[in-house]
């Protein structure tokens, strides 16, 4: 017998080989979008899978791509990139006639060229600041959402992650102090 697929109006997804940034990022947006899944493509950092594979699966809604009903998704959102390149999950569904494709993400737009094509987005949301999870922190507050402790847990790995240079290891934040203004809020009351 056949597993049924998952229904997802919305889809949220980061580019591969993701970073704390990126997988915070799309538990940033499952608060904006309650109804969605995500799905999560991997990463090279050991303590980013080992975090994943342990604690996000259990408390947020993570799927294959292959476990989903593509006729049932509306809106894609892509996180922390805007190369079409890096997000081959969910290739199939950039394409689909009738979906929103939603971008958010702190890079600058890319030079022109095969390998950096950016996603056809209806909306885009770019930022100049030093991570996406600012810029999900400020769409939050501008939403009225507080996130939960949990939430906000995250957003500020996502954000203190970028700041220490992606490194893996994050029992010390060296430097966290040092572009306050270029990160942003993380939390807000």
């Amino acid at each position: 017998m056949k597993p049924s697929l998952a229904s997802a109006p919305t889809v949220i997804t980061c580019h591969s080989n993701a970073d704390w940034d990126a997988l915070s990022s799309m538990i940033g947006m499952s608060m904006i979008y309650p109804d969605s899944i995500m799905i999560f493509p991997g990463s090279m950092e050991k303590p980013l899978n080992q975090f994943f594979n342990e604690t996000a699966v259990f408390l947020y809604t993570f799927k294959n791509i292959k476990e989903i009903d593509h006729a049932s998704v509306k809106r894609v959102v892509v996180v922390d990139t805007q190369i079409r390149s890096r997000v081959p999950q969910v290739q199939d569904l950039l394409d689909l006639p009738g979906v929103e494709v939603e971008v958010w993400d702190h890079h600058p737009t890319p030079y022109s060229g095969e390998k950096n094509k950016v996603i056809n987005a209806d909306v885009t949301h770019i930022g100049t600041t030093g991570s996406t999870c600012t810029l999900i922190c400020q769409a939050l507050q501008e939403r009225g959402i507080t996130p939960a402790c949990q939430e906000a847990t995250f957003l500020g790995l996502g954000i203190y992650g970028i700041i220490m240079g992606s490194k893996s290891d994050l029992g010390v934040m060296e430097g966290c102090m040092a572009a306050p203004a270029r990160h942003g809020s993380a939390l807000h009351r």
